[in-house]
């Protein structure tokens, strides 16, 4: 279990599947609010005010909790302040949630795509003519990895599709927690921009 501070209020703890075993658990025994899990999320709070210095004020924090490709578990602890909604708080009770992204009903589930060279990334970017879609970009090993959002307001989804396969293949072994674990960020955010600004012709 590997615990970092990411902001003054905030902690990411890295939870591998040893650990969930240790307590027999696993990411699906979440969607249950069973006493493994209470205790589990308990004794993590505990360890996090030990080992980080992350007290909890009045008993009040959030968990979010994000699955990892390796089948472990991303855990973020967040103190609330007086701006932020506690419903999902509780002092030994401990109330959490699974995250999963909410979009617009015109944009699909994030797809992710593997491109061999940082070229080929940008000849389909150059060839995209269509407008910004939400998206990515991240280093991993020797690839470059797009995470994309399909926004049928912008671009048919299977057109986007097809596009993208022109240049890069799917990477249907990765998810963004994964990434977000173990690849490098290069672009989080409005990637079609940043490289028709930074990489013209």
């Amino acid at each position: 279990m590997k615990i970092e501070r990411i902001a003054c209020n905030k902690l990411k703890v890295t939870v591998t599947p040893e650990d969930l075993l240790l307590h027999g658990l696993s990411f699906e025994s979440f969607s249950a609010d069973s006493p493994q899990v209470q205790d589990f999320f308990w004794n993590l709070i505990q360890k996090a005010g030990s080992e980080a210095d992350f007290v909890i004020d009045e008993g009040r924090v959030i968990i979010e909790a994000m699955p990892m490709k390796n089948n472990g578990l991303v855990v973020i602890l967040t103190k609330p302040d007086g701006n932020m909604p506690i419903e999902h708080t509780r002092f030994r009770r401990v109330r959490y949630r699974v995250k999963t992204p909410r979009l617009p009903q015109t944009q699909g589930p994030v797809q992710i795509y593997r491109f061999e060279t940082f070229d080929d990334l940008c000849a389909f970017v150059r060839a995209w003519p269509y407008g910004e879609l939400r998206s990515s970009l991240y280093a991993l090993g020797e690839d470059y990895i797009l995470t994309i959002t399909p926004d049928e307001s912008i671009c048919p989804e299977r057109t986007a599709r097809a596009r993208l396969m022109e240049f890069g293949r799917p990477a249907n072994d990765l998810s963004e927690a994964y990434l977000g674990e173990y690849a490098k960020t290069i672009c989080d955010g409005n990637t079609f921009s940043a490289i028709r600004r930074h990489f013209k012709d």
